[in-house]
């Protein structure tokens, strides 16, 4: 909301009256809410890989990596039904992040997956320089409520805004209007 804006400057600018108020969306799935991104599928389970990182338990990481890799190329894949777009077998993880910062823009959708060794080792790329949203991917579009169901059924990983949950083999998610103004710079 503020881009490089330290908290100094945003402090400064709020108490000279230069902040106006901003009504934001927000993407709501089973029970939760995302304020910027939700990931369907084993591929959620980066974020465990990504707090071993971060805690610098890197055999630790390797180790998981190489469990959410095994599983995100044979099986419990996440599919989009509605709307329908990208590959019918599924994917590792579907990708859903709200346009332009949350305020007017849709959600977008992209599908990760995970076919070949070179999907494999750009994936990998993309968890060592600590974006997995990097890894290969298909654009699937943009909408305002998704579908997702899993392939073969069962409970479906989730990473909502980073922290992780399960989900049933069915979830919906909806753009939806966020019941609190903050304060933004002008547009």
């Amino acid at each position: 909301m503020f881009g490089a804006l330290g908290a100094t400057e945003i402090a400064a600018k709020s108490a000279d009256g230069q902040l106006v108020e901003t009504r934001r969306h927000c993407m709501r799935c089973a029970g939760h809410t995302a304020l910027a991104e939700i990931l369907c599928g084993p591929g959620a389970r980066w974020a465990d890989v990504r707090e071993d990182m971060r805690a610098r338990e890197m055999g630790e990481a390797a180790a998981k990596s190489i469990d959410i890799t095994r599983e995100a190329a044979s099986g419990a894949l996440v599919r989009l039904v509605d709307p329908p777009a990208g590959r019918e077998e599924g994917y590792p993880g579907l990708h859903f992040a709200l346009s332009e910062g949350g305020c007017d823009g849709a959600m977008t959708t992209r599908g990760y997956r995970m076919e070949n060794l070179g999907d494999w080792v750009r994936q990998g790329w993309a968890m060592a320089t600590r974006d997995f949203r990097e890894g290969p991917f298909d654009e699937l579009g943009t909408a305002d409520h998704a579908r997702i169901m899993a392939v073969e059924g069962g409970e479906i990983d989730l990473m909502i805004d980073g922290e992780t949950a399960r989900a049933g083999a069915r979830i919906d998610i909806a753009r939806e209007p966020f019941d609190l103004t903050f304060m933004g710079l002008p547009a």
